[in-house]
């Protein structure tokens, strides 16, 4: 069996970097699968099947192009995941919503894939990168992560902030354990998942800061359909539960590994998803909706 693996055509080399999809691959190819990555769109080689791993939070229609020329593609309907897509708490001027609120961007983790592949190694791209950290709100295209700008209600909002179509605003819902916020993830591949549960001391838990996991029970409901609403087939949703409410903070076709996990728990993780592959071969090939 041969997999493509379709990847941009800036990504670094898909055997040294972090995502999980790597680690995956390596599995399958102990099994005798040939995991085969493409890089750009115009890459094509003949495979039983491909996986569309392209980092960005749409994919151009090149990449899509080639996704289609494969029989079965994992996630080849994935084509959006900004935040808008997904978000029921969005908050918009003059929606009364008077709680703390959050800015983020509407592409994926911060815009920072999308800033990364734009990038060129020089002089003047430094100075540039330099330079966004002073941009005015409405200019500014990308945030960084893990420090999302919190405020105590959307009339401390900055105005640059509203008129930028890059950002968007949601309330600060958090999952609270005592003194310990949490964040839930499910990750999954095909009819395989894990589902857990992290701590943290700020309202924004992330892999590289949050506290030991701890396994969880049944997804809920409302994920699974979201899932099915967005086609997804391999990713990671990562929530909480707030007032008995699933609140979906993220949706990631393309999850990495966090460089601090273990090979113990690395090979679990592997162990747990890898038997997804054999499932999507079990399915009948999905026909994007338009």
């Amino acid at each position: 069996m041969r997999i493509a693996v379709l990847l941009h055509e800036r990504d670094g080399d898909f055997w040294t970097g972090d995502y999980l999809l790597k680690h995956l691959a390596k599995e399958w190819q102990g099994a005798g699968v040939s995991v085969l990555p493409v890089f750009g769109p115009k890459g094509f080689v003949s495979a039983d099947a491909a996986i569309l791993h392209v980092d960005l939070t749409r994919i151009p229609e090149p990449y899509l192009e080639l996704a289609r020329r494969y029989r079965r593609t994992v996630n080849g309907c994935v084509v959006d995941i900004g935040k808008r897509a997904f978000s029921a708490h969005i908050v918009r001027p003059g929606d009364g919503y008077e709680g703390p609120v959050i800015v983020k961007t509407e592409r994926n983790y911060g815009g920072r894939p999308e800033a990364r592949f734009a990038a060129r190694r020089s002089v003047w791209a430094r100075a540039v990168g330099h330079a966004k950290r002073k941009l005015p709100w409405r200019l500014v295209h990308e945030l960084p992560a893990d420090a999302y700008p919190i405020f105590a209600s959307p009339r401390e909002v900055p105005p640059g902030v509203w008129r930028n179509p890059n950002l968007l605003v949601q309330r600060l819902l958090c999952e609270r354990h005592g003194d310990l916020y949490a964040l839930r993830r499910w990750t999954f591949l095909g009819d395989c998942e894990i589902h857990n549960i992290s701590f943290g001391t700020t309202p924004i838990v992330k892999a590289s800061s949050g506290r030991a996991r701890e396994p969880l029970g049944e997804v809920p409901e409302v994920l699974r359909a979201t899932r099915r609403r967005l086609a997804f087939a391999y990713g990671k949703f990562d929530y909480a539960v707030v007032n008995s409410e699933v609140v979906l903070f993220d949706v990631n076709r393309t999850p990495a590994v966090n460089p601090a996990t273990s090979e113990r728990d690395l090979g679990l993780i592997v162990q747990q998803l890898s038997g997804g592959l054999s499932a999507f071969f079990e399915t009948p090939p999905a026909e994007c909706r338009q």
